[in-house]
C-alpha cells in the first residue's frame, strides 16, 4: 500500500523534546532528537518497508494512504458545521445601557447614542416569529439564547418575561431551550437568584478582572463603588445553587504585573467554592478598538499568547482553570445559518463584535434571505483561498475571522491561531505529561 505524508503535520520544539502534532486528526506525541531524525527519514521516504516508526506514523495519521484527499475531508467538515448544526443560537442584546464603565468595552463608543433603546415587547413578538420560521426551515432541535447587554440585569423583569415566553415557544416547537446570561455580576439579588434556581438549562458568565484593586480599576462602577467582593459573593451563591457558572478574566496584551494579579486572584478563589468547580475560570484577551472595530496586531496577539501560556503552564494542574484544547472547527460561527445577534431595536447581525449599522444583515421585522450582507457571510469559505489550502493548521482555523475579507477588502487576515497554536500544543503535551506523572 502506498502512503504519503499528511499536509497537516506540525513539528514543534520544546526544551529537549520534539512534539509532533497533526491538526486534522488531533494526533500528538513527543520524541527525543534521535527518534525525530528517524521519523523525519520515514516521512520523507514513505515507500520504505514497514517498521515500528512507520506503524506509529500510520496509526497517528502522520502518514496516510495515497488516495486520501485531506482538503476534501476538511471542506466537508467546514460545510457540515455551517449547514447541519442542530442548534439555533440567538444573542439578544436587551440594551446597550450599563452600570459599569469598563475602559475596554467595545460597545462604549460604538453604541453610546443608543443607550436608552430597550428591546421591546413588540420586537420580542417578531423575534418569536423569526425563531419559528428558522426552526421550521432548518429543523433545529435546540434553541440557545444568550442574554447580553450592556448589562442585561438592568432589565431583570423583561428578561424573566421573555424567558418564560421562550420556554412556552420551545415546548410548542418541540425543541430544547438553553440560556446563557452574560453579566458583570453586580446586580444579582434574592429575587433573581430564585428565578435562576428555577430556570431550566441556565448558564451564567461573570467577569472578574483580577484581585480587588485591579478589578475595581478595570471594571469601574459608574458610582465608583467597590465591586469585587459583591461579585465574588454572587458567584459563590450561584455555585452553591449548582448553576452552571463561568468566570471570565480579561487581560490586556501589555498588562503590567499580570502574573502577580493572577496569583492574588487565584489565591482569593482558593479561599472560596470557586476552586472546587472544574473549568470555571476562563482567560480572555482585551481587544483594542480601532476606528470602532476590534483589531489586534500580530505583535499584540503574540504578547497576549505568551501571557496566556505562562498562566496555563503555572496553573496546569489546577482543575478550576479552563485550558482550551486545540480541536477541529468548522470555522467562525457567524458563517452558519444558525447564528444571529439581535440588537435592542430588532436589527440582526452575524457577529457580536460588529453591530454597527453597515454590518446589519436584516431585521426581525422583515428578514430577507437574499440580503447581500447575510449572503456574504454564508457564502464565505477558506477553500477558495490558496494560502488557506496550503496551511498546515487549516482544520483548527478554517480561515480565521472572515470580517475583514467580507467588509474591508483586506483578504482573510491569518487567524491569530497561527500565533498561539504552538503554545497550545506544548500545553497539551505538558498536561498529558503531568497526568501520567500523577497516575
Amino acid at each position: 500500500m502506498k502512503y504519503k505524508r499528511s499536509q497537516f503535520n506540525n513539528i514543534i520544539k520544546y526544551d529537549e523534546n520534539i512534539i509532533y502534532y497533526n491538526s486534522l486528526y488531533n494526533s500528538i506525541f513527543s520524541v527525543d532528537n534521535e527518534t525525530h531524525q528517524k521519523i523525519a527519514f520515514v516521512l520523507n521516504n514513505p515507500i520504505i518497508e514497514d517498521s515500528s516508526i512507520k506503524t506509529l506514523l500510520v496509526k497517528t495519521k502522520f502518514l496516510l494512504e495515497d488516495n486520501v484527499d485531506e482538503l476534501l475531508v476538511s471542506e466537508l467538515l467546514h460545510n457540515e458545521g455551517k449547514y447541519t448544526f442542530d442548534t439555533l443560537c440567538i444573542t439578544i442584546i436587551l440594551s446597550y445601557n450599563c452600570n459599569f464603565n469598563c475602559f475596554y468595552c467595545f460597545q462604549r463608543e460604538t453604541r453610546k447614542n443608543e443607550r436608552n433603546v430597550v428591546f421591546s415587547k413588540s420586537s420580542f413578538d417578531k423575534l418569536t416569529e423569526f425563531i419559528t420560521e428558522r426552526v421550521t426551515r432548518y429543523r433545529f432541535k435546540k434553541l440557545d439564547i444568550t442574554w447580553m447587554g450592556g448589562e442585561p440585569l438592568l432589565f431583570k423583569e423583561e428578561l424573566k418575561f421573555y424567558y418564560s415566553a421562550l420556554k412556552v415557544l420551545a415546548k410548542r416547537l418541540d425543541i430544547e431551550l438553553y440560556n446563557l446570561i452574560i453579566s458583570n455580576g453586580y446586580l444579582f439579588d434574592k429575587d433573581f437568584f430564585e428565578f435562576i434556581s428555577k430556570a431550566e438549562n441556565m448558564r451564567v458568565q461573570i467577569t472578574i478582572d483580577g484581585p480587588p484593586d485591579s478589578h475595581n480599576k478595570k471594571r469601574e462602577h459608574k458610582k465608583s463603588e467597590n465591586t469585587f467582593c459583591r461579585i465574588l459573593s454572587n458567584v459563590e451563591t450561584l455555585i452553591k445553587m449548582e448553576v452552571d457558572t463561568f468566570i471570565r478574566i480579561n487581560i490586556a496584551h501589555n498588562e503590567e504585573n499580570y502574573m502577580s494579579n493572577i496569583d492574588e486572584l487565584f489565591g482569593c478563589f482558593e479561599q472560596t467554592s470557586v476552586a472546587q468547580k472544574k473549568g470555571i475560570v476562563h482567560i480572555a484577551k482585551i481587544e483594542p478598538i480601532i476606528n470602532n472595530i476590534s483589531e489586534y496586531s500580530e505583535k499584540e496577539f503574540k504578547a497576549f499568547s505568551d501571557i496566556e501560556f505562562e498562566i496555563y503552564k503555572k496553573y496546569l494542574t489546577k482543575d478550576y482553570l479552563y485550558i482550551p484544547k486545540l480541536k477541529l472547527t468548522s470555522g467562525c460561527r457567524a458563517l452558519g445559518t444558525y447564528e444571529y445577534i439581535v440588537d435592542p431595536s430588532g436589527k440582526i447581525f452575524k457577529c457580536p463584535m460588529h453591530t454597527q449599522q453597515e454590518y446589519c444583515v436584516g431585521s426581525i421585522n422583515n428578514f430577507d434571505l437574499l440580503d447581500q450582507n447575510y449572503l456574504k457571510w454564508l457564502a464565505w469559505t477558506p477553500f477558495n483561498k490558496e494560502k488557506c489550502k496550503r496551511c498546515s493548521i487549516l482544520p483548527i482555523c478554517m480561515g480565521g475571522c472572515p470580517f475583514f475579507d467580507i467588509y474591508k477588502s483586506q483578504g482573510n487576515i491569518c487567524s491569530n491561531i497561527k500565533l498561539y497554536y504552538q503554545n497550545r500544543v506544548i500545553i497539551e503535551y505538558l498536561r498529558k505529561t503531568a497526568y501520567i506523572n500523577n497516575v
